[in-house]
């Protein structure tokens, strides 16, 4: 813009030659937040309405709200955040006492085993020694027992072209007090593929509440590829329409921005209350029928079956999609 000029040659706007006050700043906040004609309240509001936002994206009415991409992370972004508020303020209390339990009752073992070689060194040099400290390990009720071991766990193992299990277990002192590399060579774990897994248990085990807030905080780029894979889908059910892909695309951005919309709500308001989530997910499944109804606009017999296959295969990829997010989050997570 030239020094000079009353307006921008680009846009139009009037030039302000004046600086903007803080009051000014907050009342354009304010305004912009709590304007009902806002783009942002547009979209909150007709993305109540099944199928309404997607039929308006392809009739040309994109300016009044957000895109769908636009809509779908923020969406994604507060679900996931109230989501991992929540369960780290449900499970933080009993992840700590189940670290702090196991922690001590490794170190109280590893503690009582050496002291049982100090009372077998002392009785044969110093008997009455001896004698003292073996009374000072039963009135302390020290536990000695090296058998007792963490929870069992199996490691995959890919070996001549297939996999197996690997059953192993692992006692408590060894989780605390040995070092990855330590544990790998005591248990005699030599393949790569065994010692990431191992990495990552030893790390879960010592880590718990750090490891949930990890995976909670990948599950959104989940979500992400799982919106490519259920507008695949949904191109399947409706070859004959001739649709275009993208429009599957928005559509299940769409879908996903509102279903992540519920569930936020849910969190919000009833996560102590589990029996309610099952109305919400019906919520969800009825709201994702009537969007196909309005957007594909078929009849209701093949909108409810071809619903009903969809949401039977989407509860299959969330499964496959899950399980791989876990896996992929949980050898990040262990890695320094």
């Amino acid at each position: 813009m030239a020094a000079n000029a009353r307006h921008c040659g680009y846009c139009g706007q009037k030039r302000i030659r004046k600086m903007v006050s803080l009051g000014e700043l907050v009342s354009d906040f304010i305004v912009s937040v709590f304007n009902l004609e806002s783009q942002t309240w547009l979209t909150l509001r007709d993305m109540a309405v099944p199928g309404k936002l997607t039929r308006a994206y392809f009739q040309g009415e994109r300016a009044r709200y957000l895109t769908p991409l636009r809509l779908f992370f923020l969406m994604a972004v507060a679900h996931f955040a109230v989501l991992g508020f929540r369960a780290h303020d449900a499970l933080k209390d009993d992840l700590d006492r189940l670290t702090r339990q196991g922690r001590d009752q490794a170190y109280e073992r590893l503690y009582g085993r050496r002291m049982d070689s100090l009372i077998l060194e002392a009785r044969q040099d110093f008997p009455a020694a001896g004698r003292a400290l073996d009374s000072l390990r039963m009135r302390g009720n020290i536990q000695t027992d090296s058998a007792s071991s963490a929870a069992g766990m199996g490691l995959l193992r890919f070996q001549d072209g297939r996999f197996s299990s690997l059953p192993l277990n692992l006692s408590l002192e060894d989780l605390y007090t040995l070092t990855p590399e330590e544990l790998a060579k005591k248990y005699q774990i030599r393949g790569p593929f065994e010692k990431a897994q191992l990495q990552v248990y030893q790390r879960a085990f010592l880590e718990p509440d750090n490891l949930i807030q990890f995976l909670l905080s990948k599950l959104i780029w989940m979500a992400l590829v799982l919106v490519p894979a259920v507008a695949l889908v949904l191109k399947l059910l409706y070859w004959r329409r001739r649709r275009y892909f993208v429009e599957h695309l928005v559509f299940g951005l769409h879908y996903h921005a509102f279903a992540f919309f519920l569930m936020t709500l849910h969190f919000l308001i009833a996560f102590s209350h589990p029996q309610y989530l099952g109305g919400v997910l019906l919520l969800i499944f009825l709201f994702g029928l009537l969007a196909m109804k309005r957007y594909y606009g078929q009849g209701w017999f093949k909108t409810l079956i071809k619903g009903g296959f969809l949401h039977f295969i989407y509860l299959f990829l969330v499964n496959i999609f899950l399980l791989l997010a876990v896996l992929v989050s949980a050898f990040l997570f262990s890695s320094p």
